[in-house]
């Protein structure tokens, strides 16, 4: 039996990377498709990179509101 062939290499080079347009980075904070981001591309870059996951914040807010009602475990 032979073993297998090595794996092929890999040139750095070949590597390239983007940049997230504003839609990709707010659709990775979970906003919704319909949500929308004003300004130019570099301000909805910054205004959805900013921002706290949408999840997280309903997270954050539902545990603040029990804790100000006195519910909070």
């Amino acid at each position: 039996m032979r073993p297998p062939p090595p794996p092929p290499s890999i040139d750095v080079d070949d590597c390239l990377f983007r940049m997230l347009k504003p839609r990709e980075s707010a659709t990775a904070q979970r906003f919704p498709r319909e949500y929308v981001i004003t300004g130019n591309g570099g301000e909805q870059q910054m205004q959805s990179g900013n921002a706290v996951a949408v999840n997280v914040a309903h997270w954050l807010g539902a545990d603040t509101a029990q804790a100000l009602n006195g519910d909070a475990a």
